[in-house]
């Protein structure tokens, strides 16, 4: 088992002003032996400082996201398109999407009102000069007699 060498580094640096009594009792062990009790296993040590470098690079992260959402939220709320409440935007919402369709259908009635009228038009295009080839064929007829 070896001990996290950072805090092998620290106690070393106080063991540089202290006896080895005085070292163990500062470090809160009563002697080596629950010292090194203490220590966690190599493999232990390093996949739990690994994980804490995830971590904090996690928290990094999270951290610059919250801040840009905050900004972004913040820019948005700057913009202030309108003050209306959203219970009012709503309201107006419905009736408006209620009038649309309302005119749409006032627009396909109308739209139905000139289809007709063209086809009467030509309908009446039609009659116009089926009475101009008869009156064309009376007075031909009203001629030769």
């Amino acid at each position: 088992m070896s001990c996290d060498r950072g805090a092998s580094n620290a106690i070393a640096a106080r063991g540089s002003r202290l006896s080895g009594a005085a070292r163990l009792d500062a470090c809160h062990f009563a002697d080596e032996t629950g010292y090194l009790a203490a220590c966690l296993p190599e493999d232990d040590r390093r996949r739990l400082t690994r994980l804490a470098r995830q971590l904090d690079q996690e928290q990094i992260a999270l951290a610059t996201q919250t801040r840009e959402t905050a900004d972004q939220f913040a820019t948005e709320r700057q913009k202030a398109i309108t003050d209306q409440p959203r219970a009012l935007l709503a309201e107006t919402l419905s009736e408006l999407t209620a009038r649309h369709g309302d005119l749409q259908q006032e627009t396909g009635g109308l739209r139905q009102t000139l289809t007709d009228n063209a086809t009467r038009r030509l309908q009446q295009a039609d009659r116009a000069q089926a009475i101009e080839r008869e009156g064309a064929r009376m007075r031909a007829l009203g001629a030769a007699a």
